[in-house]
């Protein structure tokens, strides 16, 4: 039954997602164009509608439940409000600063004192980025399956299984002009670093998620901060490699000091999570 929750959830997120995307590729439609703009964000609302859709067909308990998770701040831990905020960030400026010993300067931080000079747009690139990847994709892979997953695998392939998917569900933006994406084609040692930052980063997320106290809205603060951070530091290819090397780095450390947490055998999360602290 769950197996076929499973399936059914990435079936719709196709159908969802590149149905709108495709429908761009196949009319020529540019990121510059509205048509361009109305299929890359509806398809990018693929796994929010197919989370929402499957959630139907479970209890009032665990719809009430999923929808607490997204918006009770208060079941989120402390301490995990530093990593939440502080995580991506840091591990951009680090990046920068190991980069400069190979050449490379801090002009990769340009964009900061515009942007802190109109703080009021912040607000509105903050709601506008929110929406469009964190909360439409994390109702979605950690919300719903997630949730899933970790009844019919330990949480490592749990989140090994995400991270493919993850991959493979941005393949049509690769192809829309002026996505973000379609300019990965170009630079090689980019196209390494987003193929090779999505499983540190998968093991991030299950890490945050599971002890918020399977917090939806921590995914969604999580990915928030860094799509921002990406944002507004525009760090080089090389800085990009050396960020995913730390990733790496701290991904091994949650997976060795969480290791019961990650390996052991598949249960349903919430009885899980009853012997867990961040």
């Amino acid at each position: 039954m769950n197996m076929m929750r499973s399936v059914h959830f990435v079936l719709l997120v196709i159908a969802f997602s590149w149905g709108p995307w495709f429908v761009a590729i196949a009319t020529g439609s540019s990121m510059q164009s509205t048509m361009g703009v109305v299929c890359t964000g509806l398809g990018g609302l693929g796994p929010a509608f197919s989370a929402l859709l499957m959630l139907t067909q479970s209890t009032k308990h665990k719809r009430r439940s999923y929808w607490r998770r997204v918006i009770d701040a208060s079941i989120i831990p402390g301490k995990m409000w530093a990593v939440l905020l502080l995580l991506a960030p840091l591990s951009a400026v680090l990046a920068v600063f190991f980069s400069l010993p190979l050449g490379h300067s801090l002009s990769q931080f340009a964009l900061l004192p515009t942007i802190m000079a109109q703080p009021l747009k912040i607000f509105g690139f903050l709601s506008v980025l929110l929406l469009m990847g964190p909360i439409s994709e994390e109702l979605g892979w950690r919300g719903y399956w997630l949730e899933s997953l970790g009844k019919q695998f330990n949480l490592f392939t749990s989140s090994l299984i995400i991270a493919v998917t993850w991959v493979l569900w941005h393949f049509p933006l690769f192809h829309i002009v002026g996505s973000p994406l379609a300019g990965l084609s170009s630079d090689p040692l980019r196209m390494v670093v987003f193929l090779g930052r999505v499983l540190p980063i998968s093991i991030l997320f299950t890490w945050v998620y599971c002890c918020s106290n399977r917090s939806i809205l921590a995914a969604i603060l999580f990915h928030l901060t860094i799509n921002f951070t990406g944002s507004i530091i525009h760090i080089d290819s090389v800085s990009k490699f050396i960020e995913m090397l730390l990733l790496y780095l701290i991904a091994g450390i949650v997976l060795l000091k969480k290791r019961e947490l990650f390996f052991s055998p598949p249960q349903a999360l919430d009885a899980k999570m009853k012997r867990q602290t961040v």
